[in-house]
């Protein structure tokens, strides 16, 4: 064991981060950019600027990293940080060039670290300015559980005639002022209207206007504790609305709670639930089943079973349709069906009933049930 794995810090999977940010970079800001990832410097051509000024900046997202590493969501930090350090120099009314980002953890994980630096890579493409550089580190004793940092560095350039003077800026002073009062986002859901009487009085949390995209509806669940052991994220669950009875509506557990509610003796689990047509309505009651420790196995019908002593049989069917006796290993029974552990292969054909008319060697005429 060399050093670095004595300390907790894998370098492999630093690597395999490397060129996941990289692979991100370049699809993003095109080959040229990303082939600049993983260099120890980085240059940027300033060539075309007359008399630069440049103005720079560093920000960091503070506790938002808790709700990424808490809701699973890694896609939209980076314009949480990339946003933040832009800003500040936009008051400079300074262009920005290029941004350099630190991420710091406890465990390089390399799909996340690649989530991350594509969200940056994004973000920057937006603010037009290129990604250029960046640190990876992976401190163990720094950092704990799925905690991380992160950090950013951007450059702006000013031609120095456009340099702000903020010292003559006075209370009143009207600094920018929008051309309309009428504020334009891009949504695609449903628009709803509350009722309200002529002669009610309103206040400012009065609700007129609802909008709600409900193509993933999220729903709180609070599960027994004593689920503790195989509750997880990722679990497949069914969701039934009664609005549509014999409807099934395919879902996962999205993040699960790290304490049991002292009260309700109970762990809170968030699950999202496909809902493409909008049909499960917000704050519709819904009744859902969770499956755990589910496995895929081979079975057969309890009625195509023959025992003899300790050992079971059943009749498979071979070439030319013929019937051949053949012994099998079992596992586990459920609803009538026996798990086959060894003897039979996916898509062999037994015979499932009627076991008295038929003998080793006979011939038969197959009858497929569908199910």
């Amino acid at each position: 064991m060399n050093s670095y794995q004595s300390s907790g810090v894998n370098r492999n999977s630093a690597n395999q981060a490397k060129k996941l940010i990289a692979q991100a970079v370049s699809e993003i800001h095109g080959t040229s950019t990303g082939n600049l990832i993983g260099k120890f410097g980085a240059s940027f051509d300033l060539s075309k600027y007359e008399s630069p000024i440049l103005i720079s900046s560093t920000d960091g997202v503070g506790t938002k990293t808790k709700l990424a590493s808490m809701t699973n969501n890694f896609n939209y930090i980076g314009f949480d940080i990339v946003n933040a350090c832009v800003n500040d120099i936009l008051v400079n009314r300074a262009k920005p060039l290029f941004f350099l980002d630190y991420i710091g953890t406890s465990k390089i994980v390399p799909e996340t670290i690649g989530k991350i630096a594509r969200s940056i890579a994004s973000a920057c493409l937006e603010n037009e300015c290129q990604l250029i550089g960046g640190e990876t580190a992976e401190m163990p004793g720094i950092y704990t559980g799925e905690d991380f940092d992160l950090v950013g560095f951007v450059v702006g350039v000013l031609d120095d005639s456009k340099i702000c003077d903020n010292t003559k800026v006075k209370k009143g002073d009207v600094i920018a002022k929008l051309s309309s009062k009428s504020i334009l986002a891009p949504f695609e859901g449903i628009l709803g209207k509350r009722g309200i009487s002529g002669s009610s009085l309103g206040s400012e949390n009065t609700i007129i206007l609802t909008l709600d995209d409900s193509r993933k509806v999220l729903c709180d669940l609070k599960i027994p504790e004593v689920y503790a052991a195989v509750l997880k994220k990722d679990l497949v669950l069914n969701a039934k609305f009664s609005a549509y009875k014999n409807k099934i509506y395919k879902g996962r557990i999205e993040s699960v709670a790290s304490r049991v509610d002292a009260q309700t003796r109970s762990i809170l689990a968030r699950a999202k639930i496909n809902n493409e047509k909008s049909e499960i309505i917000p704050g519709s009651l819904l009744e859902i089943e969770i499956f755990y420790n589910k496995k895929s196995a081979l079975s057969v019908p309890d009625t195509s079973i023959m025992y003899e002593g300790n050992k079971k049989f059943i009749y498979k069917i071979i070439e030319n349709n013929m019937i051949k006796k053949i012994e099998i290993d079992t596992g586990v029974r459920n609803k009538g069906n026996l798990e086959v552990l060894s003897g039979l292969n996916e898509g062999d054909k037994i015979i499932a009933e009627g076991l008295t008319k038929v003998r080793p060697g006979m011939k038969v005429k197959p009858i497929i049930k569908s199910e």
